[in-house]
């Protein structure tokens, strides 16, 4: 079921929408509840994506690995992006541009860049339990974590991210 799911976000991806849909409905009858769910979502989007007849707007969030907790389903709302970073990470160098380029579209978002190597991160750090960077922790109002997985790939797809809580 997990390999129907991500050929759904891929053929997404790539405007094959109708590729998309067949392997989200398969996913929907076969998959695990949280499949199912996450196959649900993506015949939501691409319903919306026809409606407004715009292929871009129908891609998925591939990049984000973490799980939305329950707070996100519940419809929290993002209020701070913390980004755990490093200056010898070449994967943090090569998203910080994308950071910093998509924090002057979310003006209600706090972005904020935390070094890992600083000993005044190293409680934030654990509180967030996570060994790869760069990290994205993405919380609510109050303080309830709505995404904590890998950065994305491009803006575009950090935006899909960023809207998926917003």
């Amino acid at each position: 079921a997990l390999s129907h799911y991500y050929l759904g976000l891929s053929r997404q991806a790539l405007g094959h929408l109708d590729k998309a849909k067949e392997e989200y409905q398969w996913v929907s009858t076969n998959g695990d509840p949280r499949l199912r769910a996450l196959a649900a979502q993506g015949l939501t989007r691409m319903s919306g994506a026809r409606s407004s007849g715009s292929a871009s707007s129908s891609s998925s969030s591939v990049a984000s690995s973490g799980a939305p907790s329950s707070a996100a389903q519940s419809g929290g709302k993002v209020k701070r992006i913390l980004k755990f970073t490093a200056d010898w990470c070449g994967p943090c160098k090569k998203f910080a541009p994308i950071f910093e380029a998509t924090k002057s579209k979310y003006r209600d978002v706090s972005f904020e860049i935390l070094d890992i190597d600083q000993e005044s991160t190293k409680p934030i750090q654990a509180k967030y339990n996570f060994e790869t960077i760069p990290r994205l922790v993405f919380l609510d109002g109050g303080g309830n974590v709505l995404y904590n997985g890998g950065a994305a790939a491009s803006q575009e797809d950090f935006e899909i991210m960023i809207n998926r809580f917003h």
